[in-house]
């Protein structure tokens, strides 16, 4: 169990606040790569380009990924998490 001192140790705050960063990072270059994408491989992973220009338009601190798939329940179910891992 953590204790409140370690929940808000120096230490922690900081690897908590380089985790969020590093995180806005990633959200920043994963919509960076969708509003590069051409039409045929938006089709591919199943996005429109006004959804793929909705979603890269977003500011970094949005993170809202709304449009699911129902395919196969042991892959991920957001087709935008795809990108994230990428």
């Amino acid at each position: 169990m953590k204790t409140l001192i370690n929940e808000f140790s120096p230490f922690t705050v900081i690897a908590k606040c380089l985790n969020q960063l590093h995180n806005y990072k990633l959200l920043i270059n994963s919509r960076n790569a969708l509003a590069r994408l051409d039409d045929d491989m938006l089709k591919d992973i199943g996005l429109t380009r006004a959804e793929a220009e909705e979603e890269a338009a977003k500011p970094f601190w949005k993170n809202e990924l709304k449009k699911t798939i129902i395919k196969d329940d042991s892959k991920p179910s957001n087709k935008l998490a795809k990108l994230h891992s990428n």
